[in-house]
Formats: C-alpha cells, sequence, structure tokens
C-alpha cells in the first residue's frame, strides 16, 4: 500500500484537498492518506478531516489522522501515532476499532509498537530525506532488520524514497511505502501516484 502524508506546509496550499481527493479516485484501496499537521489547531485538523472524509467516502482510500486522537475519535477515522503521542491501548480506547499505526526508528519502537498491538509499523527514515535532515538513514540492511523484528506486524518504509527505490525497499521485506515530496514536489503528482502504485505492484 501507498501512504501519502502532508504536512504544515502543505495543508496551507490552495488545492491541496483537491490534489488529495483526485489521488484517491485514482489510487482507491491502494492507497491510504494521512492528515499530518502538527502545528495546526484541533479545530482546522476536524474541519480538514471532515471535508476530505466526505470527499473520499466511496473511492476505497483509507484516511488516517496523525497524532491527534481527539480528532480521530470525534470524526470516526483511524490514527497513526509518533513516539510523543499517547500510547496504542489509550488510542484504542478513544477511537474503538479503527486501525492504529505507530511510528518508529530503531529496534526498541518497534517491539513496543509490536507488542502494544499496532496494526502496522511505520519505520524510517529509510532514506536521506530533506524532512528529517539530520538523521541517519536506515538502508536497505536497517529497514531488513527492523521487517525482521516486526514480524507478523507490516511494515511500511518513510523517507525519501522515489520510485525507483520502490523495489530495493519491497525486497527489505516491506509491506508498503510512504512518502511526502515524492508526491506533494512532482511536477505531476498523479503521474507520481501511479508510478509508485506500479512499482509497488511490480515489486510484489
Amino acid at each position: 500500500m501507498l501512504h501519502i502524508l502532508t504536512d504544515d506546509a502543505i495543508v496551507r496550499r490552495p488545492d491541496w484537498l483537491d490534489q488529495l481527493t483526485s489521488a484517491a479516485e485514482r489510487g482507491g484501496s491502494e492507497l491510504r492518506l494521512h492528515l499530518r499537521a502538527p502545528r495546526a489547531s484541533g479545530a482546522e485538523v476536524y474541519a480538514w478531516g471532515s471535508e476530505l472524509q466526505d470527499r473520499i467516502a466511496g473511492s476505497g482510500t483509507a484516511l488516517s489522522v496523525n497524532d491527534r486522537v481527539d480528532v480521530a475519535a470525534a470524526l470516526g477515522l483511524d490514527i497513526h501515532l509518533g513516539q510523543r503521542s499517547l500510547t496504542v491501548q489509550e488510542a484504542r480506547s478513544l477511537i474503538g476499532a479503527g486501525v492504529v499505526g505507530v511510528s518508529c526508528h530503531d529496534e526498541i519502537e518497534v517491539d513496543a509498537a509490536v507488542a502494544a498491538g499496532a496494526d502496522y509499523v511505520f519505520v524510517g527514515p529509510a532514506l536521506p530525506t530533506h524532512s528529517h535532515p539530520g538523521a541517519p538513514a536506515l538502508g536497505e540492511a536497517g529497514v531488513r532488520a527492523l521487517v525482521d523484528r516486526a514480524g507478523r506486524t507490516p511494515v511500511i518504509a518513510v523517507g525519501g524514497i522515489e520510485p525507483p527505490d520502490v523495489a530495493t525497499m519491497r525486497a527489505a521485506g516491506v509491506s508498503g511505502i510512504a512518502v511526502i515530496r515524492g508526491f506533494w514536489d512532482a511536477d505531476d503528482s498523479l503521474g507520481a501516484l501511479a508510478w509508485y502504485i506500479s512499482a509497488l505492484g511490480s515489486a510484489q
């Protein structure tokens, strides 16, 4: 599965909701969108989540809110947790049956997320990325080690992954990839979307 994330700059673009709506129409069930805006208010995230929820209804595309468990619970959406968010158990007590994902960076964090019952984990940065310029990249070997650590819990690689890198990540055992710049900064975002999904499919 391909995961597309937003950030604080992206949610200030005038057309970002239109782009995600188009992505959902193209990507369908092979896509999960993440509403991530750490500096936005709860009211803003709620309004965006509600509108996006309506826009993509029936597309098959999944939608997660990152970190804001209150918003996810209010809208009945899935939640993606960071290391400074609520625990998996706390999030589940609020959102009910929704999907809970967790961002992880090392074996200790992966072990904790798996033990807590996370539905999937992000691992990264997989490759050098502008989003975290000072963070050392895991590389293929590092990603593979965390995939092995996660056992049956699906692992999503995130960080600096361009379409040509997808085969390498799949060879490391990941179930999917997550992108920010690879979609949002592409000259043709829908073309990039199709390229990523095709690369994920051909690498299976």
